[in-house]
């Protein structure tokens, strides 16, 4: 899998877990779990994009910062 591929995915992700925060109630998080394969989907995708960041990209230092946090 490519990087570019992983980070889409992450970022998608991680739109998309705001989107959960702001929208539904609480109490609906709680009660059916929603979220559990978004949120487990951001998490996995930030540590194999962590080891798939280019060598010849310019900002790779912040990628794996950003990453590796």
């Amino acid at each position: 899998m490519k990087f570019k591929t992983l980070a889409i995915l992450h970022f998608t992700g991680i739109a998309l877990v705001v989107l959960r925060l702001c929208l539904i109630p609480l109490d609906d998080h709680l009660r059916f779990g929603i979220g559990h394969v978004v949120c487990w989907l951001v998490v996995v995708s930030a540590v194999f994009a962590f080891f798939y960041v280019p060598k010849g990209m310019s900002s790779r230092r912040w990628m794996k910062a950003y990453f590796g946090i």
